[in-house]
Parts: C-alpha cells; structure tokens; sequence
C-alpha cells in the first residue's frame, strides 16, 4: 500500500483491468466527523462520466486511462480534486472533504434576497435550460431493489413509470425480495417528440424473469416537470410555474461550495387541502440554477397504499453551461391491508438511476426516427448476456452488502427450486376455486385451471350445478406477442358446454351477482345454453387502438328456472325467458379507438369510440340477424384537485339491428341490482323486461372530487373526505 499526502492521508487503491480500462474504488468522508458523505459527485474530469457514492460513501469509477484526474464534490463541501498517477491493485481510495459553515444572509455580500424571487429566478433559469436542450443522448444506469416482507414474490415487472408486483402465498422457501439493473441508450428529440430507450445489458435476481426487467427511470420523476403523478395523485413541483402560489418557501441557510453561493431553501404548501411536497432544494446564487432537491409528500398528502416516500435529485451542468438531471433515488414504503393482522402486503423499494455519457444538441442515430410513439424502450438482443466483465467495468455505483448477499440468497434458492423436477415439467398446473349462485344453476360448484402445457396457456372452468344436476366447463387456448416493433397481436381458439347470458349487458360480474342471488333474492341476467367452439384474432397499438374478430359455432337451446330458494327467502323468481333453439354461426367484432377510463380518469381530455358489429345465423327456422352498437365517451378536465380532478364527463351509448334478432341477442336497458346501482345503469327499469332491436342512452356526469370536502376542513378518513357527483341520464 502506497501512502499519499493530499492535505490529508489517502490511501490510494486501483484495481487494474487492462493498460486502458481501470476501476478506481474509494470512500468519501467528512472531514471532521468521519462521516460517510452519501451521494457525493465523483467525475471523471477529461471523461464524460461520473458516479455517486453510496450510503456508505462508497464509490466505484470505471475510467478509461490510468493518468487521468477525478473530481469530488457534495453539496455543502469544498470540492476535491485528485490526479491518479500510478496504479496499485486492491487498495482504496479515501477522500476526506472540508465542510463549509453555514453561513448567514448577513455574512454573504450579495445582499439579501426573498425567498419567493430566489424561486422566480430558478423557474426562468429552469425554462430556459429547457428551451435551449433539443436533442440528449445519453448512458442510463438503473436499479430497483424491492422486498414484500417476507411474503412469497410470485411475479414482478417494471417499466419507466410503474412497477408491478404479485405477492402473498406460495412456497416456503420462495424469495421475498429481488434486485433488477440494467444499462439503457437513451435518446430523445424534443422538437420530434422522440423518446426512445435501448437497454443493452441487464441483469437481476433469479426470481425475477428477464423479460420483465426493463427499468429505466428516466421519466420516473423529474422535478424539471411541472408536476409529477403518482398513482392518483398529482403534485406540482418546486419550480413550477405557479410554485410560489402553491408553496411557501423559506431560506433556512446559506453555505459556500467552492465559489458558489448555495441557498438552502425549504418547501411546504400553502393550503394543506392539496397535495404536495414538503423538503429541501438548493440553488445557485447568481446563476439560479437547481443543483439538488430533497422531497417527500406532505403529510397531508393521501396517496392510496404508500406509507413513506422519499426522492433526492441532483442536477450537473453537462454542456454549456446546460443543467440537466443525473442522478435520482427514490425510497418508498407501501402496504394493502385486507383483513389487518391476517391479510397484509408491505412493500419496501429503492430506485436509483444514474445519467452518464451525456450528449446535448448533437446529432442522433437515423434509426430511431421510426419510433413516433410518446415513449418507447426496446431491449438489444444481447441485452442477457450476462457479461460479468461489462458488469465490473461499467456498473456506475457500488452494490452494498445487503444488495450483495441478496444475489446470492435469492440466486441460490432459485437455483434449488429451479433443480426439482416439478419446476422443470413441461405440465405446469394451478386452480382456484369456482362458486356460482342463480335461479338457473342453483349453487354451481368447480374449479377454474390455469394450465402451462409447453408453453402453450390453457385456461378454463369446469363445475357441476346442483340445479341442472349436470356437468359445464369450457377452455381456451392464447396466445399473444408483438409485430412491428408496436403492435401487440394474438389468437384464440376455445370449445364450450356452458350456461351464457341473454343480452350484450354485463353490467354486473357474476361474483357480485352471486351474492346478490344468495342474500337479496335477486337475479340480474338471463340464462340460455350452448355448446360449440370460437376463435378470435386481435391487435393492440398501445392503448389507443384495438380491434378484434371472434368467430363461433354453437348450439343454444332455453333453460328453465330450477331453484326458488335464496339464503332468507323461499318465494317464486322471475320467469326465465325463453331462447331460440337452434345452431348458431356468429361474427363479433371490436373496433376501439382512443382510451378512457370511467373509473380511474387520467386528469387529461380524454375520448374515446368503440363500435361492436356483430352478425349471425341461426338454423334451421331463424335465418340471418345482423346489428352494431356504437358508444362514445369524453372527459373534460375542469379544475386539477390535485387528487382526482373536477371534470365533466359525457357518454353516449346506442345499438341498432334488424327485424330478426333473437332474444338472446336483443338489447337490453342496464338497470340497478337490488340495492345496488351503478353510474350508467337505471334505477327505474325493470330488470329483464326491456328487449329490442334498438336503444340510446346519453349520460352526463359532473364530478367534484372531494376537494370541496377538503376545502371546507370537514373531518377526513385516511386524508381524504367523501367525492361528490351530479349526473343525469336519459334513454330509450
């Protein structure tokens, strides 16, 4: 081990790789406490590269020659900067770096200044660093780190913006926790509305299959946004545009780093009746530009499962004297409470990304100019090599050594479990139980498979009903991937001797129309019986168009009410109708066009139409019947809440077919269910009674969110207060 003298002693370690390719290790201190300094900048200055240590002030530096210098910066401290020289093999660098008093508006001779233009400045400053980048190619390092403690980790996927993950009982030995990182290209072209992401190497724990590892934070959250959504809640940012009405801002200190005057500015929102984030940013004086941000949700900020949540945020100037974002971690905790004590999921992740390499305003490749969606990421078809040498040279941060003694726990189990025959089958068998009541069936009782037979999904229902005192089930067989790059598309083919439903209407699932059965005495549907087989084809071009085609051959013949007996009550049902006996040949279609969500709007003008042909035959004595229903629906934001917006919403829904259509086939008018009514569905039509060969319905819906519930400071469950709608409807 060689000793240097760098104002203080440093212990120098390189782990030499080749004559060009080095890793230089080190830890950063503090000075005087010893300290470690988490997410301290470490730069290769005649390189375009840098890495952040860890919370242990860890770092690891891929470079690219051995005489070359490094930069240490913090926010808070005088930077270093340090010339390598010479090579020694398994030693450690360790940098102590001085910190700056805190230092007064009094002691700083720039005079003093309000909070509020500190903002108004760094919103410019921000604006116009926007304005000037046109173009950024970049390296993207991200990694994910997540644990359900301690319930079983059935599935888990990520993308840019969400993850997913599927948790609870399973095998006793089965992991709970995973890690995910991968090495992205990034490109974006602002003018052309270009956003496209390359993942080029990727690697995670082996509970976590490949195809769903395709993280890159880049979008996760970028406090240059106006504002930033999370699940259902948006939040503006520190420097949007109206931050200084939304946020009172305070300047609780001022350092120097180097020779720049840093103010140290607290957040917190004005009305606490919306969402936002309290915290810490820091911005230049002078120049105004915002070089870190330190955020959680305000605690009155209601975000449905999430318990605690954390982002820090630095930002570089890369080129020019161009700001941008190049480093993000953000720390979060959620949980689902079902039945407390018995039914709950927590959750715990950390999600780092890290921008390295960056180009702005240059040229970028032709290729990716055939991508015009908003955001595409694509992986390389290396991308699962496993190359442990790009790993050790490129992996911009240090693991830690939980992250460490994840990989092999985690990898080391899989590989048991992955050892027993079972696992390896080409017959893969799950079930879960299948429960049905009405005044058809009576009480049908089964099981629903989900079978994997050399990769081909099968999935089905099999049940026996007491009323019929006879055996249904049916199966089917999908299959789905991608063309073109955008386009998803699929086949189905299936056989069936089951009990269907009159109508087009499925207002209701058939769960809640059990219960409804057993303890109100109320059945909505109708019920015929059928036997044949279908097949379908379809494609999706991401959410805004789907189109598909189903063909199906079947005999139907009528059923007649078997039961009379509810939970409570012993009294006649409804009559049953009557079907058309005969064989069927049937074509459905669906074209949909734009997207919207009834439920869950986006905050945006949403729209959305969807036209369902349909034709058939019936033979021997029926002959052909054709018809189509159209409906149209529109979301017009009015007020952001910060939650669910004040939004107008309008539906229009109709049908029409000629003079032939079977009873099973004709339109009916959506009612209530017993007590129970929904939004689109009428409280005063009979249910049943309402057949034909046309309709129209035309809905409008005012919604007021909660926030006059939050506004007036009425009393709240959870953080939230009741949701207020107005809605009329008509129909024929």
């Amino acid at each position: 081990m060689k000793v240097l003298f760098i104002l203080l002693v440093i212990v120098l370690s390189i782990a030499e790789l080749n004559a060009k390719d080095i890793i230089v290790y080190g830890k950063v201190q503090n000075q005087s406490s010893f300290e470690p300094i988490n997410a301290a900048n470490v730069r290769a200055i005649e390189q375009k590269r840098r890495v952040y240590t860890n919370l242990k002030g860890v770092f690891r530096l891929p470079m690219k020659a051995a005489n070359a210098s490094i930069e240490i910066s913090a926010l808070g401290y005088n930077s270093k900067t340090i010339t390598i020289d010479k090579l020694y093999s398994g030693d450690t660098l360790l940098i102590f770096l001085d910190a700056n008093p805190i230092q007064t508006g009094t002691a700083i001779a720039y005079g003093d200044i309000e909070p509020k233009d500190v903002i108004k400045r760094a919103i410019a400053r921000k604006q116009e660093n926007l304005n000037r980048i046109q173009t950024v190619k970049a390296l993207l390092y991200s990694k994910l780190y997540f644990d359900v403690n301690g319930s079983a980790l059935n599935s888990a996927t990520t993308d840019s913006k969400s993850i997913s993950i599927s948790a609870g009982s399973g095998k006793d030995d089965m992991p709970s926790t995973a890690l995910m990182e991968t090495f992205a290209n990034k490109y974006v072209d602002k003018k052309k509305g270009i956003d496209f992401t390359k993942i080029i190497q990727r690697r995670q724990t082996a509970n976590v299959p490949a195809d769903n590892n395709i993280i890159s934070f880049t979008e996760f959250v970028n406090l240059y946004d106006d504002e930033i959504k999370l699940l259902d809640v948006t939040m503006p940012t520190p420097l949007a545009s109206n931050a200084t009405d939304f946020y009172r801002f305070s300047i609780i200190s001022k350092t120097q780093s180097d020779e720049r005057i840093i103010y140290n500015m607290s957040l917190t929102p004005r009305n606490s009746a919306s969402p936002g984030f309290t915290g810490t940013i820091s911005i230049i004086e002078g120049t105004y530009e915002l070089i870190e941000a330190n955020l959680r949700p305000s605690d009155a900020t209601a975000i449905s499962f999430v318990d605690s949540l954390n982002y820090l945020q630095k930002f570089t100037n890369v080129n020019d004297s161009i700001w941008y974002p190049t480093y993000l971690e953000v720390n979060f905790n959620a949980g689902v409470k079902i039945i407390e004590g018995f039914a709950e999921i927590d959750f715990k992740a950390k999600a780092v990304s890290i921008i390295n390499e960056i180009e702005i305003n240059t040229p970028l490749p032709d290729s990716i100019y055939k991508y015009k969606s908003e955001r595409v990421v694509r992986v390389d078809k290396e991308a699962d090599s496993v190359k442990s040498e790009y790993w050790e040279q490129k992996a911009l941060i240090s693991l830690n050594d939980h992250e460490k003694k994840v990989y092999a726990e985690v990898d080391s189990v899989m590989a048991k479990i992955k050892s027993e025959p079972l696992y390896n089958s080409p017959f893969k068998f799950d079930a879960s139980p299948y429960l049905n009541f009405n005044r058809v069936e009576s009480i049908s009782a089964g099981l629903k498979p989900d079978i994997n037979f050399f990769g081909i999904p099968i999935k089905g229902t099999m049940f026996y009903s007491f009323g019929l005192k006879d055996f249904y089930g049916d199966f089917e067989i999908k299959k789905q991937g991608r063309i073109a790059e955008t386009i998803d598309f699929g086949f189905s083919v299936g056989a069936f001797s089951n009990i269907d439903r009159f109508s087009f209407d499925r207002s209701y699932d058939m769960f809640t129309n059990t219960l409804s059965a057993a303890f109100l005495h109320f059945d909505y549907y109708d019920y015929y019986y059928k036997s044949g087989f279908r097949s379908s084809v379809f494609a999706k071009y991401f959410d805004y168009f789907d189109i598909s085609i189903t063909y199906e051959s079947s005999r139907q013949s009528s059923l007649s009410t078997n039961t009379h007996r509810s939970i409570f009550e012993d009294k006649t049902w409804r009559v049953n109708p009557a079907a058309i006996n005969g064989h069927y040949e049937l074509f459905f279609g669906k074209l949909k066009l734009g997207h919207f969500d009834m439920i869950n709007p986006t905050g945006n003008f949403d729209w959305q139409v969807v036209f369902k042909p349909f034709s058939g035959s019936c033979l021997p004595l029926f002959g052909n019947f054709q018809g189509i229903t159209t409906e149209v629906s529109l979301n017009i934001p009015l007020f952001s809440t910060g939650y669910k917006p004040i939004s107008l919403a309008l539906y229009a829904k109709g049908g029409i077919s000629d003079n032939d259509l079977p009873p099973q086939y004709q339109f009916r008018m959506a009612s209530s269910l017993a007590i129970y009514g929904k939004l689109e569905n009428f409280l005063t039509a009979q249910p049943g009674e309402f057949g034909g060969m046309s309709f129209w319905e035309v809905l409008a819906e005012f919604k007021l969110s909660d926030y006059l519930w939050r506004e007036i400071g009425l009393p709240l469950f959870n953080k939230r207060g009741i949701e207020f709608t107005l809605f009329g409807s008509i129909a024929k």
